[in-house]
Formats: structure tokens, sequence, C-alpha cells
């Protein structure tokens, strides 16, 4: 199942916030509180956040509930009519409804830095960026672990002292696959959570996630980077993954 990309039409600029964050929430409760608090007090105000419930059978949902007057109207909760069994579908019915001018994805059981926004959207808007991505990201291996996870590329970066020297990437679609994926050098690559993209970039390419159990970040991602002509790339980390058993 695909969104219905061509019935999409182009927002009111003038009242559409600057990011939507799309949240895909299925039995989070112990984290989507802290994920929520995350995004609660960015440096960065102009969002809408979308919680997209999975049927979750916890107490998920009443948590994202008492966020909803703390957010003053900038977080919507909407729900699946039945389990889908994993995040495409649910992204797919937060894309229908965003209304911001990029889309940021979030998982439920992760959080980002309180600059994240900010710094994404700058960066998106000062190089007119389809995409932006990170390219390193912290990985919780359990509470109060952090590790930094580094991409090959990442690391490469550190080696020749050019971490801090991000790049952009106009109309070349072809080497950005042969560098994510040919020689393996991104390794948060199948990741939507990396990358911030323009919402309009989504509706002139209808690109969507497809209905598969595993592997529909990847395909989406590799949908992103064929279609993608101004990719923007950073290796400073803005979100925290957490991975669990």
């Amino acid at each position: 199942e695909k969104p219905q990309l061509d019935n999409l039409q182009a927002k009111d600029s003038s009242a559409a916030p600057a990011v939507s964050v799309i949240i895909p929430l299925y039995n989070a409760e112990q984290f989507i509180g802290e994920c929520l608090e995350s995004i609660l007090n960015q440096t960065f105000q102009d969002f809408e956040v979308i919680v997209v419930d999975d049927c979750s059978t916890d107490n998920s949902v009443a948590l994202v509930e008492s966020y909803i007057e703390k957010f003053g109207g900038q977080l919507t909760l909407t729900k699946m009519e039945e389990n889908t069994g994993g995040g495409a579908l649910p992204r797919n019915r937060g894309l229908l409804i965003a209304r911001g001018e990029y889309i940021l994805f979030v998982d439920a059981d992760d959080f980002i830095s309180l600059n994240a926004l900010e710094n994404l959207y700058s960066l998106a808007k000062e190089n007119n960026a389809d995409v932006v991505s990170t390219g390193c990201y912290y990985n919780l291996v359990r509470p109060n672990d952090i590790q930094v996870y580094m991409d090959d590329e990442g690391k490469k970066l550190i080696k020749e002292g050019l971490e801090n020297k991000p790049y952009l990437r106009i109309d070349e679609q072809e080497e950005n696959l042969n560098r994510f994926i040919l020689e393996g050098e991104e390794g948060n690559f199948g990741s939507p959570w990396s990358k911030i993209t323009r919402r309009e970039f989504w509706l002139e390419n209808k690109i969507s996630f497809p209905q598969l159990p595993i592997g529909e970040d990847f395909l989406w991602v590799i949908n992103v980077y064929c279609h993608a002509k101004r990719f923007f790339r950073i290796c400073e980390p803005f979100y925290y993954y957490r991975r669990y058993n």
C-alpha cells in the first residue's frame, strides 16, 4: 500500500510549519515520553509532530495523549485501523497528514538532540537541499551507556581531519549510489531517521515506503538517493539511536 501522493496538494506555506516530525508508534511506553520531551524542548520551535499509532496494546497511546496539551496544538495523534506489523504504512500515513516544508522521521524508542531541528533545517535551507543526511549517530546499548557509532565514511573523514567539513552533492545520483551502496561507506545508509527530506521532493517523485516486514527502509533510501538532486551530508550526529534486543 502506498500513500495517495497524487492526491496530496501543496499546503499554504504561510501556515505550514518548517518541519514535520513523524513518529510511528507501537508498544513503546518505556521510551515515547523521552522521545517527545526531546522534541518539545527543541531550540527551534517551528515544527509539528505527527504520532501514528500502529494499534499499540500497552500504555503508549495514553502517554502520547498526556503530551497533547503540552505541545499546544503542535502534536497530532492518529491511529491505524489495524496493526500493519512494521513502520512503513504508519510513516506513509504520517506523510499524508504532514504540512511541513521538511520531513524528519523519529522512531518512538529513540530521541534527538535539543538542537537537531535547528541545525538540520538551517542546513537544508542554506543549501536548498532535497536531503540532509547525518553520517553518524549514538548507539544506546543499555541505559546510560552511550557509544558513538561512526560509519566508514565518517571514520575516513576523521582520519583525514575533515570530520567537521560537510559537503553538498549536486546531480550526482549515480555517484551517490556507488558511494553509499557499492562501496559500503554509509553505515546508516538504510535508515530514514538519519535524514531530513524536503516534502515537495517526496511529492515530485512519489516516494513512499513499500509494505514489507523488513527492508522497507532500505528501498525507501534507494529511492531517495536515486532522485535527490541536491544531497547534503554532515558528519555531526543529532540522533540518539537505541538498540535493545
